[in-house]
């Protein structure tokens, strides 16, 4: 299924791209100009997008952004409330209640508009969505727990709900959850993906609490582990819509480091 997430037409020759060999057109509109500038410049020596960007004005915000995938974030938000029936009628509840806290998808919502840099999404991304989307949830679950914390938008935590080791577990069920569906996929690169991003957020995650109130650590360190925990799953939802939905490698690397680049804007510390 094609989503149109764009408005107009940009063709990109090979002679501009710098690294993209084979023409694509893409899909452009104020809101995205950056999505798209920051992917071709992640994975090009020189931008492709040689005009001015559009005035802050005219570039909508996240609500605009995630709207133009709409359809998909849809899709992948029913599949991810039907993987509740994938556990013990005992546990579900649990997994329900975990399910349901998804935030913002923007990992989702990156997914799909990756998918549809390259050629549109299709049914194969919006499970790879729904993969990461539970990968991040698990984190959240055990983060919560690390931070003693009672809510989480605007609702207990698993942890305050119910118990600490309760969420402890249904966050290890997630993880499972998601490499089992990982493992669907023809290829075992998605279930390398996968499992590669989330050992790298949970070493990401030890780090930070061995340097918990270290006043010393440097800037450099301090990225390693917001790469690790944040654009690691950022990079793997990019990496993912884009090969999924038939882009070619150099496309798909282009995208993966567009979603590492996301840990420069206010968004993704926000998020």
């Amino acid at each position: 299924m094609r989503g149109r997430c764009f408005a107009s037409r940009l063709t990109l020759k090979s002679d501009t791209t710098a690294g993209l060999h084979k023409r694509a057109a893409i899909d452009l509109v104020p809101a995205n100009w950056y999505f798209l500038h920051g992917m071709f410049a992640a994975g090009t020596q020189t931008s492709p997008l040689r005009e001015a960007p559009p005035s802050r004005e005219s570039i909508a915000g996240w609500p605009e952004i995630a709207q133009s995938v709409a359809p998909f974030l849809d899709q992948v938000q029913q599949q991810l409330a039907g993987q509740v029936e994938a556990f013990d009628p005992e546990i579900a509840p649990y997994a329900k209640y975990a399910l349901a806290n998804h935030g913002k998808q923007l990992r989702a919502a990156l997914t799909g508009l990756a998918a549809n840099c390259v050629g549109g999404w299709n049914d194969s991304a919006a499970k790879a969505a729904v993969i990461i989307e539970m990968v991040h949830l698990a984190t959240l679950l055990h983060d919560d727990i690390m931070d003693g914390a009672e809510l989480r938008r605007s609702r207990p935590t698993l942890a305050n709900k119910w118990d600490n080791t309760t969420a402890v577990l249904v966050g290890d069920c997630l993880f499972a959850n998601a490499l089992r569906l990982a493992a669907e996929f023809p290829t075992t690169d998605v279930c390398r993906a996968v499992s590669t991003a989330t050992r790298m957020v949970c070493s990401g995650e030890i780090l930070q609490n061995n340097h918990q109130g270290n006043l010393t650590l440097d800037q450099a360190e301090y990225f390693k582990m917001l790469r690790m925990k944040t654009g690691e799953l950022f990079a793997l939802a990019c990496e993912l819509g884009g090969s999924l939905a038939g882009g070619d490698q150099q496309e798909t690397r282009a995208l993966r480091e567009y979603g590492i680049c996301l840990l420069n804007t206010s968004d993704a510390a926000d998020e």
